[in-house]
């Protein structure tokens, strides 16, 4: 999962584009490549981010998301302190390593969203439906092909043939007429 964002030092009047990364605790590129992230609201900077924002460790950054919601901008903000700037050689990317819900946030954001956590506001998520199966009626019994079709084309992972005395219990109803389950 990676997004970009964009990435403003305030007090060196710069603002640049990133690429956002997760990262977690025990991550070995940052570890072996001079960054930490211990806490909310903090990022590690790739040597060629921090050099583009003219920032070191230890100051702040304003993040910024942006989407388009019905013909008009809308923005996220957030104010991120840079733990750590991470060696050359770590990666030669403009890339802002952060937890894996910050990353989440900006992707829930620019999709429409809201994410109250960080006071963005947005659509609320509603669940989707999850299921174990489905039952598929047709008048007579698929070929081998259309059963890879259907496998394919839905997500199932197998199919089962369902003798007609379970179909009651199944579904609840007696389908009228003659069908293969």
């Amino acid at each position: 999962i990676a997004a970009s964002i964009a990435a403003s030092n305030t007090a060196a009047d710069v603002r640049e584009s990133l690429n956002l990364l997760a990262t977690a605790p025990g991550d070995s590129l940052l570890l072996e490549n001079g960054g930490v992230i211990r806490g909310k609201g903090e990022c590690v900077l790739t040597a060629a981010a921090a050099s583009s924002l003219k920032i070191k460790a230890g100051e702040s950054l304003a993040f910024s998301a942006q989407r388009i919601v019905q013909g008009r901008y809308e923005h996220a903000q957030l104010q991120v302190l840079v733990k750590g700037v991470l060696d050359e050689r770590a990666s030669g990317l403009k890339t802002a390593f952060v937890p894996l819900d910050l990353l989440e946030a900006v992707e829930d954001f620019k999709d429409g969203r809201a994410v109250p956590a960080y006071g963005w506001q947005g659509e609320l998520p509603l669940a989707y439906p999850v299921f174990d199966g489905a039952v598929v009626l047709v008048p007579e019994p698929l070929s081998k092909l259309d059963e890879v079709l259907l496998v394919n084309n839905t997500g199932f992972a197998h199919i089962e043939l369902i003798p007609s005395e379970r179909l009651p219990q199944l579904l609840g109803v007696v389908p009228e007429g003659e069908w293969t389950a």
